[in-house]
């Protein structure tokens, strides 16, 4: 039975509970703020559609990102559950996952696949307000690897929850003035669940590349020119500041 169980691919369902995420923060924000010196950010949508799910699609950068797309939901969907797609494998080494909401399926296996969709629809007719995180690149990659590398899959899983809003999102991790890393995260415009992979992992690099862009201009000062409300957008911020703006002194750096 144990040798069966182990060649299984179909995981156990996740057991997300708000409680089980308080409970997890308790603990888990102080020691995140002793760990990274700001979590940045910008360009969430001001109006969400109602009763339709979401699919938050993310560059997949760091150890820390899952958690950064926590502060996403809180702000867009806090009291609607929050679940994240992600290889079992990886689901096994960190089983507490399972109580925040994290689903494991088994890349290559068409059994396993077929149950994640099962699952998303049943989760999209239970819970149509639910948060759904995806990282159609499979593995940590640095920011500003191109292409991304987004995975066909995603199409499934923005099928399986039709009708779906797709948030491509874009996760950059960036040392300033203090020991610790900030955290820069940067929202699109938001897609319908029958954009292609092609065009959604496109649009995830243009947040990346308003990141880039942000902080090789600002420097230790990109957080100070961050927009104040996680509405605004970079395209703002820069249309607002001259180039000569960023800098420390208030003068233009030379070329």
């Amino acid at each position: 039975m144990t040798a069966r169980r182990q060649l299984d691919p179909t995981p156990p369902p996740p057991r997300w509970t708000a409680a089980a995420w308080r409970a997890f923060e308790l603990g888990f924000r102080p020691w995140r703020r002793r760990r990274l010196d700001g979590v940045f950010l910008a360009g969430l949508p001001e109006r969400l559609p109602s009763n339709t799910p979401v699919l938050v699609v993310a560059n997949h950068t760091s150890w820390w990102d899952g958690f950064l797309v926590r502060e996403i939901h809180r702000r867009l969907r806090p009291h609607s559950p929050f679940y994240t797609i992600m290889l079992s494998q990886q689901l096994r080494e960190n089983r507490v996952l399972r109580w925040l909401g994290a689903r494991g399926f088994t890349r290559g296996s068409t059994s396993s696949l077929r149950a994640l969709v099962k699952w998303l629809r049943e989760r999209r007719g239970a819970t149509p307000e639910a948060l759904f995180l995806f990282f159609p690149q499979g593995s940590l990659w640095p920011p500003d690897t191109r292409p991304l590398g987004f995975a066909r899959g995603m199409e499934g899983v923005a099928r399986a929850l039709e009708p779906v809003v797709i948030l491509p999102l874009g996760i950059c991790l960036s040392m300033g003035p203090n020991p610790s890393p900030r955290a820069f995260l940067h929202m699109g415009t938001p897609l319908s669940g029958s954009t292609s992979v092609g065009e959604v992992e496109r649009a995830v690099a243009a947040q990346l590349d308003l990141v880039r862009e942000h902080l090789t201009r600002g420097g230790e000062r990109a957080e100070d020119l961050w927009p104040l409300d996680a509405t605004g957008t970079l395209a703002r911020v820069a249309a607002s500041h001259p180039p000569e703006s960023y800098s420390a002194e208030g003068e233009a750096r030379p070329s």
